[in-house]
């Protein structure tokens, strides 16, 4: 049996906004085809950003299933700030596994990143900031309300004192067809 290298498969993406779209749209076809429950299908994959740092691109990205900032290298052939990957679980070819969590600086901040990985931009860091988006009605409110959770989680969340932005009334089924009889 041959030894296999550990490693991290960072892709270049000239334009880390429209490469999270197309990579994230492609997901979005994929689960639809499964006809997973989960979609909001009011909202689209859109990306904001990037803000760039350290060596980092950060994205804020809205998709259909969840709401998340995105991590990706300058140089992905010399990502900085991480983790060797020998010391990170592989798969079998050697590629650092999908879901494993890994520690970032960003902006003089530690960051606890969920590693994650799609053929089209290779490996990149997601910061979950929403994991379900049933709640929204368009996309535009979607992105509002990460821009603010992310500011939020950055320290700079409005007023001294304020708390988070709420997040989004989830209505259950049984309100639901309460409101539609007109029962309370």
């Amino acid at each position: 049996m041959s030894h296999v290298e550990p490693r991290w498969d960072f892709h270049p993406v000239p334009d880390p906004v429209a490469g999270l779209e197309a990579a994230y749209q492609g997901i979005h076809f994929e689960l639809l085809a499964y006809g997973n429950p989960r979609l909001n299908e009011r909202l689209e994959v859109r990306a904001e950003g990037p803000e760039t740092r350290e060596g980092w691109h950060r994205v804020l990205l809205v998709t259909p299933w969840t709401a998340m900032r995105v991590y990706l290298p300058q140089d992905p052939a010399h990502p900085s700030g991480l983790p060797e990957p020998g010391s990170l679980e592989v798969e079998d070819d050697g590629r650092v596994v999908t879901g494993c969590e890994v520690e970032l600086v960003f902006d003089g901040a530690v960051r606890a990143l969920e590693v994650a990985h799609d053929p089209r931009v290779g490996h990149h860091l997601t910061e979950t900031l929403l994991p379900s988006m049933g709640a929204f009605q368009d996309t535009e409110e979607a992105l509002g309300w990460a821009r603010e959770r992310a500011a939020h989680r950055d320290g700079q969340g409005g007023a001294a004192g304020a708390s988070a932005p709420a997040e989004p009334r989830r209505v259950s089924r049984r309100d639901l067809f309460r409101g539609l009889l007109g029962r309370r």
